[in-house]
């Protein structure tokens, strides 16, 4: 064995992705495992800017494009299962973009949502205004809330009836006049939001002669005296009026919350919109999956065609409210955009079903009613489990 003076040279480390820990090629930038480019573990603010505007710039161009395609019928799920994926975004991630700047744009029209009064029984309001009532009421409302009225229209009610336990040489005209008169000067415009709520003079006062609302209990309802539910915790008003089935227990105390605070109840239901639709489309997607049950389609390609259909749709919903809110309110503009979304629906049928015309009309007029119809179901089960949880 012969032995020599050179040194012998090491190795270099193999190397190995800061990402998956996958062996990385010499000469490559890029692990073929993950594709996160080879760095020395120092992120500099050029690379981080850099990334930043590719990938924005990336998804502003898909995301266009997919605007764009979608107001042609069914051009977008069509591309899709022809395998052009990677030009659009993904269907449930555009859903929820889409539904974000729809909700957006839809919540500006539940910022007035007040308590109003009709004979007594409270509803719930979330758009226009009451011309009944003039603009000085409006802003007392507005700013004070139903409960805040009440509350300090039951407390008016103490300082007047204080007059009664006053020695009778005090109780005078006069003394009765200046009580009227500094009760007037400083809760005048409480008074009179709170008489109109109660609708005076109309049949809101219960047996006992005080003044009462109606609250709603499932299929009864229940008339509380302002004075109760200013004064009381809703669970002294359960046993006061002696409530016992816990359906109304419930419906009671969610009754006396929107009462106090009716803008939360709308917000919640507005949150939890976006879940009422995508449980509708998941249906809708079953619906058309027996439709169509012979053409051996699998049911997430119903899925995605009724994904991409409602997202065309919020999409317009949401430019027609931005333009009337922003622009220029037109009140029969969204005739034609409904009607459009219709059409679209019928195209789009056509032409990603590619059945005739006489059937595609038929299970277009069938997949509208049972939209209709699973959209009301839909809304009255979450809306009673957003007032049972609220």
């Amino acid at each position: 064995m012969e032995y020599t003076d050179e040194p012998q040279t090491e190795k270099p480390p193999k190397r190995r992705c800061k990402n998956c820990d996958g062996k990385l090629s010499r000469s490559g930038e890029f692990c073929p495992h993950c594709g996160q480019k080879d760095f020395d573990g120092r992120v500099r603010m050029r690379d981080l800017l850099t990334k930043f505007f590719t990938n924005l710039t990336h998804l502003d161009g898909k995301f266009v494009k997919m605007c764009w395609h979608l107001l042609i019928p069914a051009k977008v799920t069509i591309e899709y299962f022809q395998g052009r994926i990677k030009r659009y975004p993904h269907p449930v991630q555009f859903f929820f973009i889409v539904m974000f700047f729809f909700l957006l744009t839809f919540s500006g029209k539940f910022n007035g949502a007040r308590m109003e009064s009709t004979n007594g029984n409270f509803n719930l309001k979330v758009g226009g205004e009451d011309t009944t009532m003039n603009k000085e009421l409006a802003r007392v409302l507005s700013e004070k809330g139903l409960m805040d009225v009440l509350y300090e229209y039951e407390l008016t009610k103490k300082y007047t009836s204080t007059i009664d336990s006053l020695p009778k040489a005090w109780q005078t005209p006069e003394v009765r006049l200046a009580v009227d008169s500094i009760v007037k000067k400083v809760d005048g415009p409480l008074i009179q939001a709170a008489r109109y709520l109660l609708q005076m003079g109309a049949p809101t006062k219960a047996s006992t002669g005080q003044d009462s609302i109606y609250l709603s209990l499932l299929l009864t309802g229940l008339k509380v005296s302002t004075k109760d539910l200013v004064e009381l915790t809703p669970d002294s008003i359960i046993n006061r009026y002696q409530i016992t089935s816990w359906e109304e227990k419930i419906m009671l105390r969610q009754g006396i919350k929107s009462l106090q605070d009716p803008k939360s109840l709308v917000s919640r239901y507005v949150g939890s919109f976006a879940w009422t639709i995508l449980v509708l489309i998941t249906l809708m997607s079953f619906l058309l999956y027996l439709m169509y049950w012979k053409s051996n389609r699998l049911y997430v390609e119903h899925f995605i065609f009724t994904m991409h259909q409602q997202s065309g749709a919020f999409m317009l919903l949401t430019l027609l409210f931005a333009f009337n809110d922003y622009i220029l309110e037109v009140e029969w503009l969204g005739l034609p955009v409904i009607g459009w979304i219709g059409v679209s629906l019928l195209l789009a049928m056509k032409r990603f079903y590619r059945q005739s015309w006489p059937w595609t009309v038929l299970k277009w007029l069938m997949f509208c009613a049972l939209y209709l119809f699973l959209m009301v179901v839909v809304f009255i089960a979450t809306l009673l489990v957003v007032i049972v949880l609220f």
